[in-house]
């Protein structure tokens, strides 16, 4: 009879501790309000407790991602919505250059001799966008950094495509 109270008492206190502890997803979420708030002390207490964690695979990719997303919100900082608003004219502007000499890069890559004078055109309007990008640095969100990187990506594949 002892022995089942033993083995009762045991369970329960598992039990209880396993309740008390929060679950490695649970951590992760604190990680990443932690990081959304800057809040280094706690970001390092965690990830204290993360790395004594039997983490999955997926949750070390999702660690990686929010501590990715930090640092790159902490380097860009905050940004205002007026200013956000501009960056996207911009960008908007980019990526219709960008459409656009893609296609007149094929029609050269084509042997297209009409070409040279339309890439001689575009010149001037990459000029312009090179000159606003050069500015931009600390200016964009996040977003608006990534849409940057993907239209620029999206150059050097049609680039690579010769």
């Amino acid at each position: 009879m002892k022995k089942n109270l033993i083995y009762g008492i045991v369970a329960l206190f598992s039990l209880a501790m396993i309740s008390c502890t929060p679950s490695t997803d649970s951590l992760i979420d604190q990680y990443e309000k932690a990081c959304k708030k800057g809040d280094t002390e706690k970001q390092l207490k965690i990830l204290v407790k993360l790395h004594e964690a039997d983490l999955t695979p997926e949750q070390e990719e999702r660690c990686r991602q929010i501590a990715i997303d930090a640092a790159i919100a902490e380097y860009y900082g905050d940004k205002d919505e007026e200013n956000s608003e501009d960056w996207d004219a911009v960008l908007d502007s980019y990526e219709k250059y960008m459409d656009q000499y893609i296609k007149v890069m094929k029609k050269v890559n084509a042997g297209d001799m009409n070409a040279y004078s339309e890439m001689m055109s575009l010149t001037q309007e990459c000029n312009e966008l090179n000159a606003k990008l050069a500015s931009a640095g600390k200016k964009m969100t996040k977003a608006q950094t990534l849409r940057f990187q993907k239209i620029s990506a999206k150059m050097a594949t049609a680039a690579s495509q010769r």
